[in-house]
């Protein structure tokens, strides 16, 4: 690892990709063990099994995006470890706290209610899921301490390790016939290696709420401006399983989750681990305008380079890998796949350097694409239910999603441009 690390910092300033390639390398580990063991949950776990499994990720990810306020994300910014250490205490005491108020009100909500939102299928997985939200917002709280702190070699350990237990817990307890062995192998994993995240990261034993109280009012910008756009932007991007599952049934939702689930990992390892450590760089070398211009571009070139094959192959032959890899009972999630492959792969080059909007101050364009996304999201998905041919529906959401990426990224251009000219 650490010759990997030099041998490839020697060609991007800042040593960038030698730190990359030690989180790449545990996500791209930690991909693979996920990818092998797919073809074997899919013939051990039914599409509706997946379905709900699917259901349980989209309410764990809104739960526990909304439950830190987003201090989570302010964590890199600082100069000052202490105050670094004073947003994560703040980070972690709101996950509890609104974490146990969310499960409260989860608990009364009416079955009525529940139906109405798509949920229902989970029964009582659905408040073990809101209670779940905690580990999930303490892990992204740790990751983001340890990514500030430079122990990348650490965090990616820990990612193969979660991969490795969540998959054996999986095969296992598909073996056994449990067919909520996929929720209990997600909410046992997710809960190990919180408290390992927490343990390397964690520097200050120490609570002290007048820092605490300093860090909240200095950052206030972050719930202010990014958790009503992350809110909005995890509900429509989890919104779709539920309401495929509403409008098309469980089967077509099982379907679409495992296509998700497959096109999506890329994103959510590589790119995650890139993500990480340019918000670093860019937060470190913002408002050099050549440095950040040329940190953006090359992030974005090795990216497409990485993912213009595989998008490739499953828009030409989506159907007949899904059916060969998975099963002849998967050839819709091959086609589905197929169809948000461009979607999959703009995220894939564009969501890691994101994080830029922060750094550049652009927080209150975030609540515009927000509503956007809700709207053409789920406007997009209706027009499919009411042709009833949900393709046609992920067609005109892919084309919206891919305008709405390169607004995005063109208004990072533009006040990079700005930034030159003063």
């Amino acid at each position: 690892m650490s010759y990997l690390r030099a041998r490839m910092g020697g060609l991007f300033p800042g040593n960038f990709l030698g730190d990359v390639a030690v989180l790449a390398l545990g996500s791209v580990i930690a991909q693979v063990l996920n990818l092998a063991a797919i073809p074997i949950l899919a013939r051990l776990y039914s599409p509706a099994d997946f379905g709900q499994f699917s259901v349980l990720l989209a309410v764990l990810g809104i739960a526990a995006t909304a439950i830190t306020w987003r201090y989570e994300i302010a964590i890199l910014l600082p100069k000052m470890g202490a105050m670094s250490d004073a947003l994560q205490q703040l980070s972690l005491l709101l996950a509890v706290a609104m974490g146990v108020v969310l499960f409260t009100v989860a608990w009364f909500i009416p079955d009525k209610v529940k139906h109405w939102l798509g949920v229902d299928v989970l029964g009582y997985w659905f408040e073990a899921a809101v209670l779940l939200s905690i580990a999930g917002a303490v892990n992204a709280t740790a990751a983001n301490s340890l990514s500030k702190q430079g122990k990348y070699l650490r965090l990616a350990c820990l990612r193969v390790i979660q991969s490795t237990v969540m998959v054996l817990m999986s095969l296992s307890l598909g073996v056994m016939g449990i067919a909520s062995g996929l929720l209990w192998a997600q909410a046992i994993s997710m809960i190990l290696i919180g408290v390992a995240l927490l343990r390397g990261a964690v520097q200050s034993r120490s609570l002290k709420f007048r820092r605490v109280t300093v860090a909240a009012y200095r950052y206030r910008d972050t719930p202010k401006y990014l958790l009503p756009a992350a809110l909005l932007d995890v509900a429509t991007l989890q919104m779709p399983v539920v309401l495929i599952a509403a409008w098309f049934g469980g089967e077509l939702a099982g379907q679409f989750g495992m296509a998700w689930r497959l096109m999506a990992l890329p994103t959510s390892f590589v790119g995650m681990a890139v993500g990480q450590v340019f918000f670093q760089r860019f937060s470190a070398g913002w408002p050099c305008v050549d440095s950040s211009r040329r940190l953006l571009f090359n992030t974005w070139k090795i990216l497409f380079a990485v993912g213009i094959v595989p998008t490739g192959l499953v828009m030409s032959f989506g159907p007949e890998i899904f059916s060969w890899v998975l099963g002849g009972e998967w050839r819709k999630a091959g086609e589905v796949a197929a169809v948000i492959a461009p979607m999959i792969f703009g995220m894939f080059v564009s969501s890691p350097t994101s994080m830029a909007f922060l750094v550049m101050g652009l927080q209150r364009y975030s609540l515009r694409f927000g509503m956007a996304f809700i709207l053409y999201r789920s406007a997009c998905l209706y027009v499919g239910y009411v042709l009833d041919d949900l393709l046609r529906g992920l067609l005109l959401w892919v084309f919206c999603e891919l305008i709405t990426i390169f607004i995005f990224n063109k208004i990072i251009l533009l006040k990079l441009k700005e930034n030159e000219v003063h």
